[in-house]
């Protein structure tokens, strides 16, 4: 059987379908790009905001519109939080809540081919109301991943934090974490299968709580783990950095790349959205992690135009950005959530300002982040290879969360890297960074 997937969202919703995906190829089913036709595709949904849930919508009606004897399997956030609405779509979606999700991990071992699974749906009533249970979330571990050269790690689901504008805390419930020695046993597990980077994540995993120690003390057990496999972090929650964790981030093998979940630089702001931080602790953060890292690639989360933001919280904004020098933004307008507290706050920013608001922000953004790139120019970088290049050489991406390109378009390149047979997906090489090109590094291995 053929079948394809698609994640919407987070790294915890990629590294989920990662999982999925290796439950369905382990079984001997094959799997494709959306623009294949299969017999089943199967898309991990998002509901941050009301943009991720319309996209969702609109892959679903393009794959149900393109091919029209397949089956789409939608699941996820949004699958959890609006199931009835997806299923109107059509009689060939089927709808899997989120946190129900892990039934798809058995699915392969249970059908036999296309015929048998159009004969069994999975409804509500299979694998929609489920009391809070400790262990399913962490039953999405894998060792083969068909999407990307680094491996994923989750080490914690959900999150405790009562933001007044999140939605996905609804889906995915409370703070959950892997227990302390599942976490080294996997970690091994995939170090013995020989990838060179492993991101840990979670959808908060500043939360993390095992027998006692926290995200500090776990950072340190891997590092002190006999292998050389270079740890990358996924979203970081400012006020989750503690001196632990900036200890362990000290070391080598962690990436100097960090990604905040900021939302404001307007104190009243944060408070509205219930944050549980000032933009004071979240200056102090960058500084620290700037001095424990040299120039780490630093983005940041923002939610743009949230109800009440006057023109001088946004150009308190503006001024806190430019003062932290993130390297990149990641925004997000406003996006009422139903069932959230945000949801009936008022004032409402304007559209028309919203818009605005990214933009200028945007362009900030754009200047910091080429300023960045230029940086490293002459630098060398370790450069993790994730796919041949269509010149013969490698896509990859450094340390610091830069993509790197390595030619093979020169005599010295080639003579240097031995050919294209020498090097393998997955592997970790130095790279001499040469110039910039469309905001890509060009570099040469050394």
């Amino acid at each position: 059987m053929k079948v394809g997937f698609y994640t919407l969202g987070c790294k915890l919703n990629q590294a989920e379908t990662e999982a999925i995906a290796d439950a369905f190829v382990s079984c001997g089913n094959e799997a494709v790009s959306l623009q294949e036709e299969a017999d089943l595709y199967v898309i991990n949904t998002c509901t941050v905001t009301s943009k991720s849930e319309q996209k969702a919508r609109r892959v679903i009606r393009h794959l149900l519109e393109t091919y029209p004897h397949a089956r789409v399997l939608v699941t996820g956030c949004y699958a959890q939080m609006e199931g009835e609405q997806l299923r109107l779509l059509g009689d060939r979606v089927i709808v899997v809540p989120g946190r129900a999700k892990d039934v798809l991990l058995d699915l392969p071992r249970r059908i036999d081919g296309t015929s048998s699974f159009l004969g069994e749906m999975i409804d509500a009533d299979a694998c929609g109301t489920f009391p809070l249970d400790t262990e399913r979330p962490f039953r999405f571990f894998s060792l083969g991943f068909k999407f990307h050269a680094r491996a994923s790690l989750k080490i914690q689901d959900g999150c405790d934090h009562r933001c007044s504008y999140c939605r996905v805390r609804l889906a995915r419930g409370p703070s959950l974490s892997l227990p302390w020695e599942q976490v080294k046993e996997r970690f091994l597990e995939l170090a013995s299968r020989g990838y060179k980077e492993i991101v840990l994540t979670g959808l908060n995993i500043s939360q993390y709580r095992s027998e006692g120690k926290s995200l500090g003390d776990l950072l340190q057990m891997l590092l002190d783990l006999p292998t050389d496999i270079r740890i990358r972090l996924s979203s970081l929650e400012p006020e989750g950095i503690t001196p632990s964790v900036l200890d362990a981030v000290r070391e080598n093998r962690v990436c100097p790349h960090f990604h905040l979940s900021v939302q404001s630089g307007s104190d009243p702001i944060l408070q509205r959205m219930r944050r549980p931080y000032t933009t004071k602790t979240v200056q102090s953060v960058v500084e620290a992690l700037r001095k424990v890292k040299k120039d780490p690639y630093l983005a940041a989360d923002f939610i743009v135009g949230f109800p009440g933001e006057t023109d001088e919280m946004f150009q308190d904004t503006l001024r806190f950005i430019r003062a932290n020098a993130f390297t990149d933004l990641h925004l997000f307008p406003f996006s009422p959530r139903p069932g959230t507290e945000a949801y009936e706050l008022t004032p409402k920013v304007p559209e028309r300002v919203t818009r605005e608001r990214v933009e200028e922000l945007s362009a900030l953004s754009a200047t910091f982040y080429r300023a960045y790139v230029e940086r490293q120019v002459g630098e060398v970088r370790e450069v993790l290879l994730e796919k041949h290049d269509s010149d013969g050489g490698w896509e990859g991406t450094s340390e610091n969360y830069l993509s790197v390109h390595i030619p093979f378009s020169t005599e010295e390149t080639a003579s240097c890297m031995g050919g294209p047979a020498t090097l393998v997906k997955g592997e970790r090489v130095m790279c001499k960074i040469l110039q910039i090109r469309d905001n890509k590094l060009i570099g040469m291995i050394v």
